[in-house]
Order: C-alpha cells, then sequence, then structure tokens
C-alpha cells in the first residue's frame, strides 16, 4: 500500500495563520483578566487538512488542555433571524502537540474558531494547511467507487 499523505515533509506544509494573544487585565492593580474567548483567522481556509499547534509559556505542568475548535461553513440555513455558520466538526486541541484536522469535503472555503478557556493568560496559536498531494487517497478511491467524484 502506498503512503497517503506525506505530513513528515515539511515542504508539504504552509502556515496559514499564527497569533500570539495576552489576556487584557480586567482591572488595574488586580490579578484578574478578560478572557481570550474565541478567536478565527481573518480569512476562510481552502485546504481539507489542517495541522493546529498551541503553546501557553506560562502553563503549569500538568496543563494539557489548550482549547476546542470549530470548523464552519455558510449554509444558507436559518431557524430565525440571521444566517449563523453550521458547524461541521468539533474536537479539542492540547498544549504542546499538533493536531492533524481532516475536514469533511463538503464546501470549497471553511471557517475555523478556536475558543480559549478563560484560565490562559498568554496563548500562542499555529495554523498549518496541508499542501501535499492527495490524489490517490483512499477515500478519495472509494468516493470514486460510490459514484461521488471530487474534483
Amino acid at each position: 500500500m502506498t503512503i497517503e499523505y506525506q505530513f513528515t515533509d515539511v515542504n508539504k506544509w504552509s502556515l496559514f495563520w499564527s497569533e500570539n494573544l495576552t489576556a487584557p487585565y480586567a482591572q488595574s492593580g488586580l490579578e484578574r483578566f478578560y478572557s481570550l474567548g474565541r478567536i478565527s483567522p481573518p480569512t476562510l481556509l481552502e485546504k481539507p487538512i489542517i495541522g493546529v499547534w498551541c503553546k501557553n509559556s506560562e502553563a503549569k505542568p500538568n496543563w494539557r488542555y489548550a482549547a476546542r475548535y470549530f470548523i464552519t461553513i455558510q449554509t444558507g440555513l436559518s431557524p430565525d433571524i440571521g444566517i449563523p455558520n453550521t458547524v461541521i466538526k468539533t474536537g479539542k486541541l492540547y498544549l504542546d502537540q499538533v493536531e492533524i484536522i481532516h475536514i469533511p469535503s463538503i464546501s470549497s472555503t471553511f471557517a475555523l474558531e478556536i475558543d480559549i478557556p478563560y484560565w490562559h493568560r498568554k496563548f500562542r496559536i499555529n495554523v498549518f494547511e496541508y499542501i501535499g498531494n492527495d490524489q490517490n487517497t483512499i477515500h478519495r478511491k472509494l468516493d470514486d467507487l460510490l459514484g461521488y467524484p471530487q474534483p
């Protein structure tokens, strides 16, 4: 069986977005901070495979959980006023490790939102897009056999 992806080749990854965040003080003189909350890249993702890495330079040694991610698309479905994003995938991110996320191929563009818990005061995030060849993957071959050819 052939290798589907070449994740270990750094030339197959492209930095899509990087951000260093610091929680603002809620009141001067007190150790109270506003939450970093939800953040997202300023542009939409176009590649179906991304890698997300998170770091907190002030994290305690036993901290593992970094954030929760949401992959969304615009569908036009509106249960009420406005057009909300439709969440197609969610998951957890962990500190100091790359999470490879395979986004379902149901749209040509995707939005990424990252919900950072309140206890993170300093937070660094890097999002990479996989730009390598994915033409001969098992998923693509199954789609072709089932009659759902991909472009």
